[in-house]
């Protein structure tokens, strides 16, 4: 993990993903892609899974559908309609990650500009948020849903998501190192890097730091070990 005592750039405006960052929702969607593949007799394996983390619907699907073998078997629209009815049973399932609702909170109460860029689609954002309530919606001056936003030609790790997110703020930043993202896939990662913005990783405890070949600006294990002064934030 990076430093806790090392401060950077200072931020003036905060970008969250969702799946994985926010709410605990990566693992569900892993069993409903394994239990979608286990009927055409293939695993689903974590570097897969890696790999899709952060993608738009389809372009995860197109990927899975590859590393499968299942490229002609079945559509990539055919694949995400039966994972997506697979994690029906789920959804009600899905809490916020530990630290997520402290740090929004803190972030909306000192007035910093927020927003959440994820790789769903509005419907998939609001099948597994829904029931969490407010503190995913009202403390964001906006979302930006990169599987259903026309302005967001390409998934992460492209940039995109995190651009278009940035300029639609009410002011929007005056250059992007004045943005932090955070992060819990490495796709992520590389979106944020390469839109020009600082990057906190909250990576899955599975995944291997060592074998990882993009650095963020800082990796931390939790939400909850966040320190905003470090990134000229207030701090809690």
């Amino acid at each position: 993990m990076s430093s806790s005592t090392q401060t950077y750039h200072p931020v003036t405006h905060v970008i969250f993903d969702c799946d994985g960052l926010l709410v605990n929702s990566e693992k569900y969607y892993s069993e409903a892609i394994s239990e979608v593949a286990a009927r055409y007799g293939k695993q689903f394996d974590y570097q897969i899974k890696i790999d899709m983390m952060g993608t738009k619907p389809i372009e995860g699907a197109i990927l899975c559908l590859d590393r499968l073998g299942l490229t002609g078997v079945l559509k990539p629209e055919e694949f995400v309609t039966e994972y997506e009815t697979c994690m029906k049973k789920n959804y009600s399932k899905i809490c916020l990650m530990p630290g997520a609702e402290r740090l929004i909170k803190h972030l909306s109460s000192k007035n910093i500009p927020i927003a959440i860029a994820t790789g769903s689609a509005k419907s998939g954002f609001e099948k597994k948020t829904g029931h969490i309530g407010d503190i995913l919606r009202k403390p964001f001056h906006h979302h930006v849903y990169a599987g259903c936003d026309p302005e967001v030609k390409n998934g992460k790790p492209a940039p995109d998501v995190f651009q278009v997110a940035a300029r639609r703020f009410d002011n929007p930043p005056k250059d992007m190192q004045s943005v932090l993202v955070f992060e819990d896939a490495i796709n992520g990662v590389k979106a944020a890097l390469a839109a020009g913005m600082q990057v906190v990783l909250v990576p899955d405890k599975r995944l291997d730091l060592g074998k990882v070949t993009v650095k963020a600006t800082q990796t931390i294990d939790s939400l909850e070990n966040f320190k905003p002064e470090l990134f000229g934030l207030p701090p809690f």
